[in-house]
């Protein structure tokens, strides 16, 4: 593993924040702020450390409150605002040597890129532009209207109970030990209370509502055989954004986790050229 240093911050709201940061030998080129997925937490990105690093890349990644090594109940938020307050508290408080002066990049995956994208839409000043992978716009599986409106209400009456969230670990990738992995990690959970999935729904909402203020130069990364969320997702997001400096990236059979992927080198290879390309 590349050099990194592990740490907690305290938010606003006195929660402790774990965080991480990596970064390479080489000379920095740009850093990369990581936003972590449903159930899982910081830690899992090192893959993507490990491929980039070496080129000259810096990494900064937090674990959500309720996610990973943070504090907060498992799989809870109050406002999903908390979570982009937050990030913004991170990106004010964390300092190692090499990250000062050069620029900032925002990765957001699945849950994580529905985070982002709102974080870019309130914060943008903190970043050259934005990478969403997989981001949650539109489930595959459709949520029916009776459980959504059962979610409002148990949100409403029992905002922190908690049940399963559903996701199958074999439609993450097609690597069967980056999935026995997840399956064995200690810091990954299956929790989701009522309160951040109603949450969740009103953040993919005005989503659809917000694209077209889009302010940074996005790149969308989607597997074409994503059983999580629904390509079809992003393509929307990509159609309403009206800045003109956007890609949509569409690989062909991939899961839901293309840096987890058995052939993810291409995908390294594009996300640093296209960092490079807005440098």
């Amino acid at each position: 593993m590349k050099k990194h240093i592990e740490n907690y911050l305290t938010t606003k709201r006195n929660l402790k924040i774990f965080y991480r940061c990596w970064w390479s030998e080489v000379e920095p080129k740009a850093a990369v702020f990581i936003i972590h997925g449903l159930g899982e937490h910081s830690g899992r990105y090192e893959r993507l450390v490990e491929a980039l690093s070496p080129r000259g890349f810096q990494f900064i990644a937090i674990d959500l409150p309720g996610f990973g090594k943070s504090g907060g109940k498992r799989g809870h938020i109050e406002r999903f605002e908390h979570y982009y307050e937050d990030i913004e508290h991170a990106l004010k408080n964390i300092h190692y040597p090499g990250i000062e002066g050069i620029p900032m990049f925002l990765l957001g995956h699945s849950m994580g890129g529905l985070i982002g994208f709102h974080v870019a839409l309130q914060y943008k000043k903190y970043f050259k532009g934005v990478i969403l992978s997989a981001p949650v716009f539109q489930l595959t599986m459709e949520v029916p209207g009776l459980k959504t409106f059962i979610g409002k209400v148990f949100s409403k009456l029992f905002p922190a109970l908690t049940q399963p969230n559903g996701l199958d670990p074999a439609w993450l990738s097609h690597d069967t030990q980056i999935v026995e992995k997840y399956k064995q990690d200690p810091l990954v959970h299956n929790k989701i209370s009522f309160r951040l999935f109603t949450e969740m729904l009103q953040a993919m909402k005005d989503a659809q509502e917000l694209a077209p203020n889009f302010p940074l130069p996005l790149l969308l990364i989607q597997g074409s055989d994503d059983l999580i969320v629904h390509p079809d997702g992003a393509g929307k997001i990509f159609e309403k954004i009206r800045l003109q400096d956007k890609k949509l990236l569409i690989y062909d059979g991939f899961y839901h986790e293309s840096f987890n992927e058995r052939d993810s080198a291409v995908v390294f290879d594009d996300l640093e050229r296209w960092i490079l390309q807005h440098l």
